[in-house]
């Protein structure tokens, strides 16, 4: 699988632009060549520059230069050693007193300059300032500070003491995953590895029972004496059901609540919230159920109703009748509403529960459409494709017969339509005319398609339905909102997921096809096409929403498929077609076999995310909301796209997809906006992020991780993340460096390096170290703890187990000590410890030092 890097938005490359030169600043250069006229090309920061050259240059090797100006478009410069009189060369020292002012240096600052000279970052009077006030302002040791210059300095970002203190959080500052705790505990989240229900019964009774409590409390301002209202808390109190309760109310104070409806809502609403958590007790379920009334009950307790007002009606007891035969509810409902009209007007109440009961029947018409009139309609839109696509018109005509007109798919008038027209194209194939037949059948196919109903209507048995324990959870007052919400987009997930299906087998099978027929000389028809198809592979498992909603075994089998097809391309690249030509066929088999089934450990984080927009919480909560629950489902479900997700809710990809979204259709705006970057930002604008400056490091520590992760210019691609993750409850912390050649702006995951550094409280810090050559593995984890070894070696052999799934070869692993010894020093533990360095990047890999 490829990582892109988004090449819309990353930094234009280093290829094609020229490197400019400002006056005053000082490089380091190597002569390369010098040229008649006082010329010379130097090489500058990896790129060849032709400069004027005022006094004496070495022949060759590396030298000091400083811009003087620029003249015909040419910089002149000179050697910055004789920048003094020529009698008397100027030291290195000397220089940097004349960029300050004349002010001597501190040995911090020189050191701190040395790091950039080495590294050909251009030094003047702005840069040296912005060095002296990083290094006097900042926390932590002088090696540390160095290693944030490095870092940046690698990165090639602008030396500013603002950059530079972002780099120096990210990589030095107390860790994310303590600042994300804090932030929790603050809000007096629980994480726990297993979620809880977002509401429980217990919490959905005492809802209901303060809606009740609400409503009395509204009604004694209408009628303030009246005995009754307070023998109807009292009972309350004493844990009566709120079912008798609300029903009581109803029967009491009826002339009250007809001029106030939204207080009848508010009964009816308890009294669902009773419901509701019985279904959740398993105590009282069965008596729940016992108590649930079904629609087609209540629409026979109201023609009851009407009954008693007309006792001589003989319509009321026909319609009962037909109610316990089955008959469609939403007539049986209009017929009421027609023939009882003058008797509804009186009642209010009982023309509210049938326009009710009659809103209900609709919205399930519109989730679970015709599902015949839809198949029909997906046979016919794949019959037009075959017949713009299919050569052959006889096998055409056959398969029309053989598919679309076998087995009464199609309504009864439509199939026989269908029927004629196939017939009269074959009278036409049988005259020779085979464009007329070919017109005729596209013609009564696409009159067919117009009939139908719109395609948008999801069928039936790719509806997606809710388990019951998850609609258990759900306040009433916008469960019926979620569910819908819930039910359409993942009903149409399921659709999509299988047109994705259907276009890669598509390709596969196209691809097969070719190699088998043109063996050796296959390669420029299938690798545009096999390129093309793991591209729209790594689309989906990367950006597609199917993922987020699936299980892990799903994943891993389009990861494992994704790989598959890279090997297949490198194959087909060395002329070896057979092998080729079988892992094709093999993905194609394990395509057709996956199936998008919702896992509902995600449906439920979706469920909960759902209802924050219910109950909008403060801007703190809904921050620490967001990544409670992107810790859980790292702790759960600990995939790969997961994992993405987990960087994206921390807002490591926030301005990209801001950028992204103005450019072309990307993500809704709303989900932009729930990652933990955009919400700091918001939350250091108000009151919230005011306090302790906790807002405001945690911001600088995530911006410094984008600018270590920003795409590279060169032929290496670095990257640096530090994210918070659950272990036994607790939030910790791990950092990861990354390391790959650069190639279209992608991470070569075959080819590659990661370091990662857990902190953790019991074992303290391990670091884990993977190497991928041609996608051959070696993995080295170190420790310091004694027995470390023997306690982590199974798990280590379920990680390559896991590894090997998305394609990996793993070798043995390998354990070793994380701090090496060192010779004694004077040093103090506690300096020590100050000093302890990172894993640092560089051109030629990882710098290990302790």
């Amino acid at each position: 699988m490829q990582v892109n890097l988004d090449p819309k938005l990353s930094a234009v490359s280093s290829e094609g632009t020229s490197l400019i030169l400002k006056e005053g600043d000082v490089y380091q250069a190597k002569v390369k060549e010098k040229l008649p006229g006082n010329e010379a090309i130097l090489q500058i920061r990896g790129k060849d520059v032709t400069v004027k050259v005022e006094g004496d240059l070495p022949e060759s090797g590396k030298v000091a230069i400083e811009v003087l100006q620029t003249k015909d478009g040419m910089p002149v410069v000179k050697a910055a050693e004789a920048a003094g009189r020529p009698a008397e060369k100027m030291t290195a020292d000397q220089l940097l007193v004349r960029l300050n002012s004349g002010q001597p240096l501190s040995s911090d600052v020189k050191a701190a300059v040395s790091v950039l000279m080495e590294k050909g970052i251009p030094l003047n009077r702005e840069t040296l300032q912005e060095i002296k006030l990083f290094v006097g302002k900042a926390e932590g040791s002088l090696p540390q500070k160095l290693e944030t210059i490095k870092a940046a300095a690698n990165k090639q970002l602008e030396i500013t003491a603002k950059q530079l203190s972002y780099v120096h959080d990210a990589l030095h500052k107390s860790s994310v995953g303590e600042s994300v705790s804090q932030l929790l505990k603050e809000t007096g989240l629980e994480l726990e590895t297993q979620a809880k229900p977002a509401y429980t019964s217990q919490k959905l009774v005492e809802t209901a029972i303060q809606k009740l409590t609400d409503v009395l409390q509204a009604v004694a301002k209408q009628r303030p004496n009246d005995p009754v209202i307070q023998q109807l808390i009292e009972a309350l109190k004493q844990g009566e059901s709120v079912k008798k309760v609300g029903e009581a109310i109803k029967l009491q104070f009826a002339k009250e609540l007809l001029t106030s409806p939204q207080i009848s809502k508010s009964i009816d609403d308890a009294i669902k919230l009773e419901m509701l958590a019985n279904r959740m007790s398993p105590a009282t379920a069965v008596a729940a159920e016992k108590t649930e009334i079904t629609a087609a009950q209540k629409l026979t307790a109201i023609l009851q109703t009407l009954g008693k007002q007309n006792p001589g009606s003989m319509a009321i007891g026909q319609l009962i009748e037909e109610l316990q035969q089955g008959a469609d509810l939403t007539e049986i409902s209009e017929a009421v509403k027609d023939k009882f009209s003058k008797e509804l007007s009186a009642s209010p109440q009982l023309l509210k529960e049938i326009d009710h009961l009659i809103g209900q029947e609709k919205a399930k018409a519109n989730v679970q459409p015709d599902v015949k009139a839809i198949n029909a309609k997906t046979e016919i839109n794949e019959a037009i494709r075959m017949v713009k696509k299919e050569p052959d018109m006889q096998k055409l005509l056959r398969q029309v017969r053989d598919g679309l007109l076998a087995d009464n798919k199609l309504p009864a008038g439509l199939g026989k339509s269908i029927e004629l027209g196939v017939e009269k194209a074959e009278q036409e194939m049988a005259g020779g005319k085979e464009l007329a037949a070919r017109g005729e059948l596209m013609h009564i196919l696409q009159e067919a398609d117009a009939k139908l109903q719109p395609a948008s209507l999801i069928p039936a048995d790719e509806v997606y339905t809710i388990p019951n324990e998850i609609i258990a959870s759900l306040p009433a007052h916008s469960k019926d909102l979620i569910v819908t919400k819930i039910t359409e987009k993942l009903s149409q997930m399921t659709i999509d997921f299988k047109q994705i299906k259907r276009d890669i087998s598509r390709n596969l099978q196209m691809m097969d096809g070719l190699i088998n027929q043109f063996k050796q000389r296959s390669l420029p028809q299938v690798k545009p096409l096999l390129e093309s198809t793991i591209k729209m592979l790594d689309k989906t498992i990367l950006k597609g929403d199917f993922l987020l909603y699936t299980d892990m075994a799903t994943e891993k089998k389009l990861l494992r498929a994704s790989s598959q097809l890279s090997e297949a391309k490198q194959l087909l690249m060395k002329g070896q077609t057979s092998e080729a030509s079988k892992i094709v066929s093999e993905v194609k088999k394990l395509i057709e076999n996956v199936i998008f089934k919702p896992a509902d450990v995600r449906v439920k984080h979706f469920v909960s995310k759902e209802l924050l927009q219910f109950e909008p919480p403060s801007l703190k909560k809904e921050t620490a909301e967001g990544i409670s629950q992107s810790l859980r489902m790292m702790h759960d479900e600990p995939t790969g796209r997961r994992a993405f997700e987990h960087m994206r809710t921390m807002g490591l990809t926030y301005e990209h997809e801001q950028a992204n979204a103005l450019l072309s259709k990307g993500k809704p705006q709303e989900e932009l906006n729930a990652s933990l970057k955009n919400m700091l930002m918001r939350m250091a604008q108000t009151d919230e992020g005011s306090a302790g400056g906790k807002t405001d490091q945690l911001l600088s520590q995530i911006t410094g991780q984008q600018l270590l992760s920003k795409t590279d210019t060169g032929g290496l691609q670095s990257m640096m993340m530090s994210l918070p993750f659950l272990l036994q409850d607790k939030v910790e912390n791990f950092k990861v460096f990354i390391q790959s050649k650069s190639g279209q702006q992608t991470v070569d995951w075959e080819n590659c390096s990661l370091y990662f550094l857990f902190e953790t409280k019991k074992l303290g810090e391990i670091g884990v170290s993977l190497t991928a050559v041609d996608r051959l593995l070696s993995i080295k984890v170190k420790n310091d703890k004694p027995g470390f070894k023997e306690r982590m070696s199974p798990l280590a052999e379920a990680a390559k187990e896991r590894l090997g799934d998305i394609g990996y070869q793993v070798g043995a692993i390998q354990f070793e000590e994380l701090t090496k010894e060192a010779a004694p020093s004077a040093r103090s533990k506690k300096e020590k410890s100050e000093n302890t360095l990172l894993p640092v990047m560089t051109e030629k890999g990882y710098d290990y030092t302790i």
